[in-house]
């Protein structure tokens, strides 16, 4: 016997349960930091909520500067620096129609869901039903930035350090007898 979303015991007469299936603007989402070091292990993930606000486009977003704003403030933990290695939204846009047929796919593949957006345009977040809200997020994969350490570098010839005149050295080159 094939089940549908009438089998799920929602009354759809019922305009409360009704209100649970159409889609609303997304209020606040949910940002994931993960932090990786150099064995790409992760080393901490820190989660922090975002109101959605409305572009100026009319649509319902983060702006490109929070963006850019929080990957800024993100970059450094515990005196350690790390750059975007990647950036991911995690967003259910379906329609009360599509329910029956994502509730019988039986492979995790679902890869409409997860995307990999530019974080130098606005992030547009498209409504969805109430029931996938809490879910909706956004991941930001932080990589341990590489620590270089530089030799003190060597000093120009022309250069003295007490500031007196400049002496310029000369150097010949000698033939080499073979």
């Amino acid at each position: 016997m094939q089940s549908t979303i009438d089998d799920l015991g929602f009354d759809f007469d019922s305009h409360q349960e009704m209100e649970l299936l159409r889609r609303e603007p997304v209020s606040s989402i949910e940002m994931y930091f993960i932090y990786i070091d150099s064995n790409l292990s992760i080393e901490k993930i820190v989660c922090e909520n975002e109101a959605v606000i409305l572009l100026e486009n009319g649509k319902h977003g983060i702006h490109k500067n929070r963006l850019l704003e929080f990957i800024q403030q993100k970059r450094f933990v515990n005196e350690k620096k790390y750059k975007l290695l990647n950036f991911f939204h995690f967003h259910v846009p379906l329609e009360h129609e599509q329910l029956n047929s994502f509730i019988k796919n039986t492979t995790l593949e679902c890869p409409e869901f997860m995307k990999s957006p530019s974080y130098l345009s606005d992030l547009i977040i498209e409504n969805s039903m109430p029931i996938f809200q809490d879910v909706n997020s956004l991941f930001f994969f932080l990589k341990a930035a590489e620590v270089k350490n530089f030799a003190k570098t060597a000093k120009s010839a022309l250069k003295t350090d007490n500031g007196g005149p400049r002496i310029t050295k000369k150097v010949k080159f000698l033939p080499v007898n073979p």
